[in-house]
């Protein structure tokens, strides 16, 4: 855990910790220096003037670093951790903490605070650039499903247009200019206008009825032999859709009887 803070432990271990490694360098008549010539000894980079600055609160705390002066201190982390309530520690080691040391733990919370302050405006701003992304995402979907949309809409009407001309009433053909009469147009073009007119792709339909898109694909090309093999089946696949389309399903199921017989 190289290069961790004894804090990932707890605020109050970090706190604890350097207050009892004051208390018990004080005990054992150890300067600053001394310390750091000990934590030196076992293989620490720890100077006097790093002991200084976590005993006065204005450095974090490593773990690393807390197992070293633990051992230059004759003990361990959690010794020193539990000298503060053990009833075999030193009175000195139990005591509450003193004016000075409330100084440096209060210097502590203020740097962590500090830090907690930058995590928070740099979390703000990743969250301000995610929208950002966020916005530019949803209108490149409402533009690509508008042109989804045209596409759909113009590939229908190039259907009916082929359906028309197969019925020699298309464009070229030699018969009157009107309009083809409403019986005229399939059930399943019938469909696919309603859809689009409702505003709806084939995915969207799809969710709202539980159909298959492949299944409304079909219907509208006027093929409902997916629907299933009972006159019942297709019966109910052209209901669902004509309701989640808002339309009236009885001419459009009085259509299908009357093709299918």
């Amino acid at each position: 855990m190289e290069g961790e803070e004894l804090v990932e432990a707890g605020r109050v271990a970090e706190d604890t910790f350097i207050r009892q490694m004051r208390r018990r360098r004080m005990a054992l008549d150890l300067s600053q220096s001394d310390l750091a010539e000990r934590a030196v000894a076992l293989g620490g980079n720890l100077y006097q003037q790093t002991i200084a600055k976590l005993e006065a609160g204005q450095r974090a705390l490593k773990l690393s670093e807390a197992d070293i002066l633990a051992k230059a201190l004759g003990t361990t982390v959690q010794d020193m951790l539990a000298s503060a309530f053990s009833g075999d520690a030193p009175p000195a080691m139990r005591k509450p903490p003193t004016l000075e040391e409330l100084r440096a733990q209060a210097m502590a919370a203020e740097r962590r605070l500090e830090a907690a302050t930058e995590e928070a405006t740099r979390a703000a701003l990743a969250a301000k650039e995610a929208k950002a992304h966020a916005l530019v995402a949803e209108m490149n979907f409402e533009r690509a499903t508008m042109r989804q949309r045209d596409v759909q809409q113009e590939y229908h009407y190039l259907l009916e247009q082929v359906a028309l001309a197969e019925r020699g009433q298309g464009p070229d053909a030699e018969t009157t200019d009107t309009p083809p009469h409403e019986d005229h147009v399939t059930l399943g073009q019938k469909l696919a206008s309603a859809r689009l007119n409702a505003g709806m792709s084939v995915l969207e339909l799809s969710k709202r009825t539980k159909i298959r898109p492949s299944i409304i694909e079909a219907m509208e090309r006027g093929d409902f032999s997916p629907c299933g093999e009972r006159s019942m089946y297709v019966n109910g696949h052209i209901r669902t859709y004509a309701r989640a389309v808002g339309v009236d399903p009885d001419p459009l199921l009085k259509q299908w009887r009357s093709a299918s017989g």
